[in-house]
């Protein structure tokens, strides 16, 4: 993970920074950097890289799809240093030698094959969600922005100084509790969460134990090697697009 910093941070105040990050998530599989120099994106600069319109906005997703595709070369970063992150994938996948044996029978693999049917398509070469996945991701997402808006006004009225918030969860927490409930009740009917998480489920159990299965998938995870060079007319630079978390990486998750 990266920490994004305001302009103008002093280096003391960067080392202090940088410390105390090291500190927190020194428990954890995470890697913590502080970038060197200010490289914040507010929410209206993400929401437009969804879907770029202007000039301007294609020069914030090839900004934004340079910073967040190279690795980080330390704790403290200089932002435009560092490996694009898919030079080590397109080195394994290129270099890796692949078991031929395959240990699924056929009954197994026609499972593996109808769950990826359900769950993936594949577009210009490349695997992308189907539709299904996509509604269930995005009502999971407001399923859990709901739990977690109930859950911080528990908390919240369970601080012993916040007699105003004790009141309103008085009147809200039926209605916060309808919004939870509803919002399941449309991840399961709409976003096939049954049916989704089922074929999930076949993935992990078989697709991990077929070594030529797994192998297509990641290859097809990644995409056509050409694009991972894009030549703008705004940064001359190799970039792979990104608008939010690489959903298509390999390591990508759910």
């Amino acid at each position: 993970m990266s920490v994004a910093l305001p302009a103008g941070i002093d280096a003391g105040a960067l080392l202090g920074l940088a410390g105390k990050v090291s500190q927190v998530f020194s428990s954890t599989d995470l890697t913590a950097v502080v970038p060197m120099a200010p490289c914040a994106f507010d929410t209206d600069r993400l929401g437009r890289l969804s879907a770029p319109k202007t000039a301007e906005d294609v020069r914030l997703l090839a900004e934004f799809s340079q910073l967040v595709s190279l690795i980080p070369t330390g704790p403290l970063w200089v932002p435009g240093a560092g490996r694009p992150v898919w030079e080590p994938y397109l080195d394994v996948l290129d270099r890796a030698e692949v078991a031929t044996s395959d240990p699924l029978t056929a009954a197994e693999s026609e499972r593996l094959a109808k769950a990826l049917d359900y769950l993936y398509d594949e577009q210009d070469g490349t695997r992308v969600p189907s539709p299904e996945l996509v509604a269930y991701r995005m009502l999971r997402d407001a399923w859990f922005t709901a739990a977690q808006e109930y859950a911080n006004r528990a908390l919240a009225a369970d601080a012993p100084s916040s007699d105003d918030a004790k009141k309103a969860w008085q009147t809200q927490e039926q209605v916060l509790r309808a919004i939870v409930a509803e919002r399941m009740a449309q991840w399961e009917s709409d976003g096939h969460k049954g049916e989704i998480e089922r074929c999930q489920e076949v993935e992990r159990e078989l697709g991990s134990r077929s070594a030529s299965t797994l192998f297509a998938r990641l290859n097809k995870a990644v995409g056509p090697r050409e694009v991972f060079s894009t030549p703008t007319a705004t940064a001359r630079a190799s970039y792979r697009h990104r608008s939010g978390p690489p959903a298509r990486s390999p390591a990508a998750g759910r």
